[in-house]
Formats: structure tokens, sequence, C-alpha cells
């Protein structure tokens, strides 16, 4: 029921979105995508491929600077081979 209910919306998404690359009213891009993804999820092969396109949008958008990075990355990126420097405030005392 799943598989019939996700073909029945992405079917006609799909060609909604072929309709919009004609037309320059419809936005024809997202709309194909969106109902292609929505389309394929119901499979093993087709959800791997949504979610390596769902991660290479997300890499694309955090490289652009639409996203943040999660707080790991950062940690990784700041900690990442950096020699820790010497603190002039403390003194070896003899």
């Amino acid at each position: 029921m799943k598989r019939a209910g996700l073909a029945l919306l992405g079917i006609p998404l799909m060609v909604i979105g072929l309709i919009g690359w004609v037309m320059p009213i419809i936005p024809g891009a997202p709309l194909f995508f969106f109902g292609l993804a929505l389309t394929i999820s119901w499979h093993p092969k087709g959800r791997a491929l949504v979610e390596r396109w769902q991660q290479g949008l997300k890499d694309l958008a955090t490289r652009w600077g639409l996203r943040r990075k999660s707080p790991q990355q950062l940690q990784a990126e700041l900690f990442r081979n950096e020699p820790s420097a010497p603190n002039p405030n403390l003194r070896d005392n003899p």
C-alpha cells in the first residue's frame, strides 16, 4: 500500500516537473527530482541512491556555507594537527 502511494504521488510530480522544464512558470527540476525520489524510495537500491543524493547535497551546502557543520566536524578541524603552544603566562620557577 505504501509503495502504491509513493508511486501515485511521485509519478505526477515527475510529469509536472518535465512540463516545468518546458514552461518557465513551473519549477521543473525540483519537482522532477522530488517526484523521482518519492517514486524510487521504496526500493532498496533506490533508497541507497536517495541517501547518496542527500549526502551529496549536504556536502555541497556545507561547502557553500549554506549549512553549518556538525560539532564533531568543527572540533576535528580545529584540533587537527595543531601543536600545543606554550602558555606565555606560565613560567618555570626554579
